[in-house]
C-alpha cells in the first residue's frame, strides 16, 4: 500500500498543474483512510540579489531550531495525544538547484508547490476528523544572508482541509 501512496505522490508532483498564489492554498486528497496528500502553493519573489530556498521539509519546525528546512506542522480538532503521524515533505519548483537549495535569480518571481504526505493514525477516533497543514518556518538566503519569512506572510500557507473517515477498528 506504501508505494501506490509514494506512486501518487510522484505522479500528483510530476503534473505540475497546481496553479500557485499569494495566499498558499493548495490541495488535499486521501489516497487511504489514514494516507493523505496535501499540498500548500508559495509564490516567492526575490529583490537585488540571488536568493535561495530548501528543498528538504520536515513537521515541527519552528525559527527555534535555526535549520534549512521548511517546517510545516498539521492540524486537526483530535488532541495529539491521540494521533500517531508520519509525514514526508517536499518543496517542488521549476527552477535551478545547487546542493539542497532552490536558486532564484534577482528580480524574479518563482512559484513553488510543498507536498506533505501524511500517514495519520488516530488512536482514540470516535468520529471523522478534518486535517490540513500549515507552513510554520519558511527559511531563505539572500545573498550569503539567512532570513526567514514574516509570521504574517507565513500565518497565510495552509493546505485545504481534508476530512479522514471515522473508522472503529485500527489495524
Amino acid at each position: 500500500m506504501k508505494s501506490y501512496v509514494i506512486a501518487l505522490f510522484v505522479l500528483v508532483g510530476g503534473i505540475g498543474v497546481l496553479p500557485a498564489n499569494a495566499l498558499g492554498s493548495g490541495i488535499s486528497y486521501a489516497a487511504t483512510d489514514t494516507i493523505a496528500l496535501f499540498s500548500v502553493n508559495i509564490n516567492f519573489s526575490t529583490g537585488a540579489e540571488e536568493t535561495r530556498l530548501p528543498i528538504g521539509a520536515k513537521i515541527g519546525i519552528t525559527s527555534k531550531d535555526n535549520v534549512d528546512l521548511i517546517g510545516y506542522n498539521l492540524q486537526s480538532k483530535t488532541p495529539s495525544d491521540n494521533i500517531s503521524v508520519k509525514t514526508s515533505g517536499l518543496l517542488l519548483a521549476d527552477l535551478p538547484v545547487e546542493g539542497s537549495y532552490y536558486v532564484l535569480a534577482p528580480y524574479t518571481q518563482a512559484d513553488f508547490t510543498l507536498y506533505v504526505i501524511a500517514d495519520i493514525e488516530n488512536t482514540a477516533p470516535t468520529e471523522s476528523d478534518l486535517y490540513r497543514i500549515t507552513v510554520s518556518e519558511l527559511p531563505y538566503y539572500v545573498g550569503s544572508n539567512r532570513t526567514r519569512s514574516a509570521r504574517e506572510s507565513i500565518a497565510k500557507l495552509v493546505s485545504d482541509t481534508i476530512m479522514l473517515p471515522y473508522s472503529s477498528t485500527i489495524e
